[in-house]
């Protein structure tokens, strides 16, 4: 993935900030993102 792909993702209008979130742990970025992504099964749950 790269920081354009990931500052849309973020929703980051400048890819200063995404730099920022780029340095933690991309796996575990992804991770949280599929966690808390509306459409994540577990989540229909909860709703």
């Amino acid at each position: 993935m790269d920081i354009s792909e990931l500052q849309d993702i973020l929703g980051h209008s400048s890819p200063n900030t995404t730099r920022i979130y780029a340095k933690n742990d991309i796996t575990k970025l992804r991770q949280s993102y599929s966690i808390m992504h509306p459409l994540n099964d577990d989540n229909l749950k909860l709703g």
